[in-house]
C-alpha cells in the first residue's frame, strides 16, 4: 500500500449519488460510518457496476440511480500507510476496496470524473455475473492479495482470498 499511496499517477475512487456530488465538492467527504471512507483502488467500470448493482441501486419508486464517480488523489491528500484498511464486504469485488481511516478527506484531493449511470435491474444482473467471471481470472484480481499493508503500530499483512489478514 506504501507504493501505492506514494505513486503521484495512482488514485482511489468513490461511488456516490449525484445528489451528493454539490456537498461534496463544496465541504470535502465524510466518513459515513466508523468504518471511514469507501473507495476502490481500481479504475474499471465492470468493477463500477458491479458496486452500483450490488451495493447502491435502489428499486424504490423515485429512486434516481445515478452516480457520480470521484477521484481521490493520494499524493494530495498525504495519507499515512496506516491509514487504508482492507474493506471487507460481502461481495466479490472486496478485494478491490479499502476504507480510509479519516473523518474527512478535503475536497481539494477530490476531482469529479464523470456520471454513471444504472440499466435496468435485469440487465444489470447480466453483466455483473459476466464481470465477475471475467475479473476474477484477470491478474488484477490476483494482484490485489500481494498488496502490504500496515497497522498503526507498524506490523505489516497482506489479506487472502478467505479475507483473512496474514501477518509478515
Amino acid at each position: 500500500m506504501k507504493d501505492f499511496i506514494n505513486n503521484k499517477y495512482n488514485a482511489f475512487y468513490h461511488i456516490t449519488t449525484k445528489e451528493n456530488q454539490t456537498r461534496i465538492e463544496k465541504e470535502g467527504l465524510y466518513a459515513g460510518n466508523k468504518k471511514g471512507i469507501s473507495v476502490i483502488r481500481i479504475n474499471d467500470e465492470r468493477i463500477f457496476h458491479s458496486i452500483m448493482a450490488i451495493q447502491l441501486y435502489s428499486m424504490e419508486e423515485g429512486a434516481s440511480n445515478e452516480f457520480v464517480l470521484l477521484k481521490i488523489s493520494p499524493s494530495k491528500c498525504n495519507f499515512k500507510v496506516s491509514e487504508i484498511v482492507p474493506d471487507k464486504v460481502d461481495e466479490w469485488t472486496w478485494p478491490f476496496h479499502n476504507n480510509i481511516l479519516r473523518e474527512k478527506i478535503d475536497n481539494s484531493c477530490i476531482r469529479f470524473v464523470s456520471e454513471l449511470k444504472v440499466g435496468s435491474w435485469a440487465a444489470i444482473n447480466i453483466e455483473e455475473n459476466r464481470s465477475r467471471e471475467a475479473i476474477i481470472q484477470e491478474n488484477i484480481y490476483k494482484e490485489c492479495f500481494k498488496i502490504v499493508y500496515e497497522n498503526n503500530r507498524g506490523r505489516k499483512y497482506t489479506v487472502n482470498e478467505q479475507q483473512k489478514n496474514i501477518y509478515l
